[in-house]
């Protein structure tokens, strides 16, 4: 049994190759310089200044914010995701990322994973009116069983989109997005979280290529981007940038109402379902997310064609007349699964009224696949011939503490 901590690396997949020594930090720097790393510090020399970071105790994600602003000339990624750091875990190599960052590596295993979210209905970027507005779809995988029968819902076409040219999937390159004005030298970006090591972003001034030069610091996780000189709100700035995609872009349908792009889902219903991507039976498909449009969420809803497969239903987007993106509505309309049953609830009311405060357990759309812990139980299959695979099941999740997850591998022989 292999046992997780992180909230964000929910399913384990396989040992990554050199687990022993993953990478751990990518470190850029402007000029030449010395990186050595102790069993507690990174020292980085350059240009006659030392920069200094304790790691123990810390995650890799702040060691390379605090190795990032520590100096103007030094900028860090983090290349896992490890919640505390232990003495004499990192030490530094020769390797080079193919960008040029220098490679820390640290002395654990890591699991690779596949990162999960619930699947629901998410608003579009805060795009400017003259741009498509798409819905958006997060992540997810659970399971529902239906007469015997397991359906896995899943969002497969987040992995067919676009990604970056350069960098590949989960990034994302934008060209030529209009900055918003906070202030003179703070401008604001639509999507989030921002990739940066501080030669990939490009900024155009009223048609005036500024490169590179004009960016002090960026706030990668609020999309807000520093410059060096004062830019005027009334600028027309345009900037070139990539980011972390999360979520599955809908391009199905475009619910900018403005005349210019779909105004025919003005004061509509924009409805979003998911069909199963696989089932026990072996039937598998590659696209899940689709949309219905109606004048009402139940016209949406009866809109959805008839099917033998159980369909969830993720959420509505109310459309009105505006070229302001956030005066859409977005409705979650998922229900929840599980609970407690009808019998044992109107005992409970019976007993105490307050039940009907806190009644409901289940979870949205079904069973959500755990991340707490995971494992393989590899099992002879003369053994399930005697034992019916439902209650092989049952018997495992007896003994297994909440929010594990067991995978059963059947072989011929041990």
């Amino acid at each position: 049994m292999i046992n997780f901590t992180s909230p964000f690396l929910q399913h384990p997949k396989e040992l990554a190759p050199g687990n022993d020594f993953a990478p751990a930090l990518a470190i850029y720097f402007d000029q030449d310089a010395i990186l050595s790393v102790s069993g507690t510090q990174i020292v980085i020399t350059i240009g006659g200044d030392n920069v200094t970071v304790n790691y123990v105790g810390k995650s890799l994600e702040q060691v390379a914010s605090e190795i990032s602003v520590a100096s103007s000339a030094v900028y860090s990624n983090a290349l896992n995701v490890v919640q505390a750091l232990e003495a004499d875990e990192l030490f530094s190599t020769s390797e080079l990322t193919s960008d040029g960052g220098h490679v820390v590596r640290m002395k654990r295993h890591v699991i690779r994973y596949e990162e999960e979210t619930r699947i629901r209905a998410l608003p579009p970027y805060n795009e400017h009116r003259f741009k498509p507005w798409y819905p958006r779809v997060d992540r997810g995988q659970v399971k529902v069983r239906r007469q015997g029968v397991d359906f896995i819902f899943g969002v497969p076409e987040y992995a067919e989109q676009e990604w970056s040219t350069y960098f590949g999937a989960p990034f994302v390159d934008v060209f030529a997005e209009r900055a918003e004005a906070v202030d003179a030298r703070t401008w604001k970006l639509s999507k989030t979280p921002v990739f940066w090591y501080r030669k990939n972003i490009s900024v155009t001034v009223d048609d005036v290529v500024m490169g590179t030069s004009i960016v002090s610091d960026v706030d990668v996780y609020n999309g807000l981007v520093k410059f060096t000189i004062d830019v005027s709100p009334d600028k027309r700035v345009l900037v070139d940038y990539t980011y972390r995609e999360r979520s599955l872009i809908y391009k199905e349908v475009n619910i900018n109402p403005s005349m210019e792009h779909n105004p025919m889902v003005v004061d509509h219903v924009v409805l979003l379902y998911v069909l199963p991507e696989a089932d026990s039976l072996g039937h598998t498909r590659r696209k899940t997310v689709n949309h219905t449009v109606a004048k009402t969420i139940v016209g949406a809803i009866s809109a959805i064609p008839r099917s033998d497969e159980p369909t969830l239903i993720l959420g509505a987007y109310q459309v009105r007349p505006t070229a302001i993106i956030t005066d859409l509505q977005v409705r979650d309309a998922r229900s929840r699964g599980g609970g407690l049953n009808e019998e044992a609830l109107a005992d409970a009311i019976m007993r105490d009224a307050e039940v009907r405060s806190f009644s409901d357990i289940g979870q949205y759309d079904g069973i959500s696949f755990p991340g707490a812990a995971g494992g393989v139980l590899t099992i002879e299959n003369g053994f399930l011939e005697k034992i019916p695979l439902d209650l092989a099941e049952q018997l495992i999740h007896k003994h297994v503490a909440g929010g594990g997850l067991i995978v059963l591998n059947p072989v011929e022989t041990l």
